[in-house]
């Protein structure tokens, strides 16, 4: 029997990609917030002189992060499809300034580190925070229009192996703030 964590759905926040690195992006802010999900597939073994299984390992696991973002930019968009090409012209004399994203047949994949950051219901300075260590775009852009006109983006990213951490905390953490800090 596979173990799944269908969608923990945490409220509205902020998503960021390669925090602390020079390719930084804060990719949203959410006010549907994001789901992760988690999913294991086992393997059991039986044998003859038993009538269930003797035994079962994990033959593999899917980890994803999915929000809906409520901006619509070149640099968002080109990470909701996981490669591209954004080229800026300024505004000039009968010129309009612009941000074109040429994107298509790409076979680069770019991982990234994600973290979701959202603040606890009952104390808004305390976080609940998600972190993937490695996660690549699923290439599905999908945009949608709310009744307020506002562009809205759905991105999914699954979480990749980092085969530096120690087993069994190889595809992220979750942390939940339970008090501030002292003085």
């Amino acid at each position: 029997m596979p173990t799944n964590v269908n969608l923990i759905h945490v409220g509205a926040g902020t998503l960021s990609l390669d925090e602390g690195l020079s390719s930084a992006l804060t990719v949203s802010v959410s006010d549907d917030g994001g789901s992760l999900a988690y999913s294991q597939s086992l393997e059991f073994i039986e044998i003859e002189e038993a009538i269930g299984a003797v035994d079962a390992y994990i033959t593999g696991e899917e980890c994803t992060f999915s929000i809906t973002c409520k901006e619509s930019e070149a640099a968002k968009v080109k990470m909701a499809m996981g490669h591209g090409t954004i080229t800026t012209t300024a505004a000039a004399a009968g010129v309009k300034g612009k941000d074109e994203l040429e994107f298509g047949s790409s076979s680069a994949v770019t991982k990234r580190t994600l973290k979701y950051t959202v603040p606890r219901r009952h104390n808004p300075a305390l976080n609940i925070i998600i972190e993937l260590w490695s996660v690549v775009a699923v290439p599905k852009l999908e945009k949608k229009f709310t009744k307020k006109g506002q562009t809205m983006i759905a991105m999914t990213f699954r979480a990749i192996n980092d085969m530096t951490k120690t087993a069994g905390k190889r595809l992220g953490k979750i942390t939940y703030e339970t008090a501030e800090a002292t003085s």
